[in-house]
């Protein structure tokens, strides 16, 4: 592997981020090492970006929560191989490898492109959480969801009919 790889970086907080070459990380003992090949770009990544999120990053950072790539190394044990394709959901996706606990990685089918494992976690996390744990959505009950075209709503609405419900999508 080179020394030096590509990374969005937000330099500044409510500036644009910049594509630029920063040091090829290192796996530290018991960590990952993934090459990426697809990030998400979610609400969160913009909060984050202008410092607004509630978890606030100090500038400068690499963006990201979730993305999906090739393991290029990982320890003995773990439960994943070189050359696997996995999803992850940690932070400062937005670059060519990054390192990773393991608990933070997993396995994904062959028929999932890692454009679609990429944002898959947050947007449908996020939909299910709210529709099962806190809207204790059942069949047979209508579900109107504002925003369908997002996201967040496009899940909602997916999940929303395999759950049985009768789903209205509303979108401007």
């Amino acid at each position: 592997m080179t020394d030096l790889i590509r990374a969005a970086r937000i330099d500044t907080l409510g500036h644009d981020p910049v594509v630029a070459s920063v040091p090829a990380p290192v796996a530290g003992p018991g960590q990952v090492l993934l090459r990426m090949s697809a990030a998400a770009l979610n609400f969160a990544d913009l909060l984050q970006a202008k410092g607004q999120y509630q978890e606030r990053l100090a500038a400068p950072f690499v963006p990201g929560l979730e993305g999906a790539g090739t393991v290029l190394d990982c320890p003995p044990g773990c439960g994943l191989a070189p050359g696997m394709r996995v999803v992850v959901s940690a932070p400062a996706t937005m670059a060519q490898v990054i390192a990773v606990d393991p608990a933070a990685v997993q396995p994904i089918p062959d028929a999932m492109s890692f454009e679609q494992a990429a944002g898959f976690q947050v947007a449908y996390g996020t939909s299910h959480l709210a529709l099962t744990a806190r809207g204790q959505l059942a069949a047979g009950q209508t579900l109107v969801v504002l925003g369908a075209a997002g996201g967040v709503g496009l899940t909602a609405v997916q999940i929303g009919v395999a759950l049985g419900a009768r789903v209205i999508g509303m979108v401007r």
